[in-house]
């Protein structure tokens, strides 16, 4: 588990190295900027907030909080499908706008994104079940557009190609790190409006 656990600390490190080198290089860059701001969202699986921080000209960082909804656990014993809480997830993303910067941070952008999902501290469900699911997290790169619908509203889209995702899972005896065996696709879409 302690080999594992290093193996993930790497991960995320490399991940956040490997942004800011990108970030970096292209830093002399003397397009319009991205503009820092909150942003509130509705995507088609949760409901959150993010933070997008100007690093460059056309890069930016992005941190995002989320409250997606969890179905289909099995409650103390039962094999009914029922509700199994709001669980809050985070991401960091790096992104750079190919396409040049619009009012709003409109425009198409290439991103590499880190995300890590808090199973356990799920809202407004049951908290026992029978093998404990703590933590997931991932890591993906895909393609994303913004589309300014007005002063303050965007829509967004985005379709990644991301990591198997490694979760933690800790039952009454042992705790243990598992890796997915499957590459996963990434799709969002919603809307935000700026803060």
């Amino acid at each position: 588990m302690k080999k594992n656990f290093l193996f993930l600390k790497k991960y995320l490190f490399l991940t956040a190295l490997l942004c800011l080198g990108i970030i970096r290089s292209a830093a002399q860059d003397v397009a319009p900027t991205v503009e820092s701001g909150w942003r509130a969202e509705l995507g088609l699986f949760y409901a959150g907030v993010s933070y997008e921080q100007r690093v460059a000209s056309r890069f930016s960082l992005v941190g995002h909080f989320e409250l997606f909804p969890e179905w289909g656990r099995m409650v103390y014993g039962n094999p009914n499908m029922k509700f199994g809480g709001l669980v809050p997830a985070f991401q960091l993303e790096g992104r750079w706008y190919y396409s040049g910067v619009r009012p709003g941070n409109a425009g198409g952008y290439l991103a590499l994104r880190s995300d890590l999902a808090w199973n356990n501290a799920r809202l407004f469900g049951a908290a026992k079940y029978d093998d404990y699911h703590v933590v997931s997290c991932g890591l993906d790169a895909g393609w994303g557009y913004n589309l300014s619908l007005g002063k303050q509203w965007t829509a967004f889209s985005y379709i990644g190609l991301g990591l198997p995702k490694w979760d933690f899972y800790r039952t009454p005896i042992t705790g243990r790190w598992e890796r997915g065996r499957n590459w996963n696709l990434v799709l969002d879409l919603g809307i935000g409006y700026r803060l």
